[in-house]
């Protein structure tokens, strides 16, 4: 999920709605921690660009699930979307944070979702 730092007032968003289980798209599993799939999109697209990325928000095998789940992953996008406003962005280091390698300068702790060693947004 996106919010535009240009157009003030208009927030953008998106909703990945994923075909697979949240236990294989973690560290050490088939696809992968999510935050590092996603670090592609969220910083050298959507930051670089001037948005405020937000938190993702995820649909686990939606293909999969009953009516009754599908209501309720609904229903959590809805809730989502009410609270666009006042959901916090996703970190990401200043240029200042930076060497002229583009490595992170000496006792700075990588922070932004989707950087090695970084804390991920998500628990699951």
């Amino acid at each position: 999920m996106v919010r535009s730092r240009r157009i003030e007032g208009t927030p953008c968003h998106a909703g990945i709605f994923h075909p697979v289980l949240p236990l294989d798209v973690r560290p050490g599993r088939i696809n992968g921690d999510m935050d590092i799939i996603l670090w592609p999109i969220q910083n050298g697209i959507l930051h670089f660009s001037g948005m405020d990325v937000l938190p993702p928000f995820i649909a686990w095998s939606v293909a999969y699930s009953s009516e009754e789940g599908r209501r309720e992953m609904l229903a959590a996008y809805a809730e989502r979307l009410r609270q666009i406003e006042t959901t916090a962005p996703l970190d990401f280091h200043p240029r200042d944070d930076f060497t002229r390698e583009w490595r992170l300068k000496d006792g700075v702790m990588p922070r932004a979702t989707g950087q090695m060693g970084a804390r991920p947004v998500r628990s699951s």
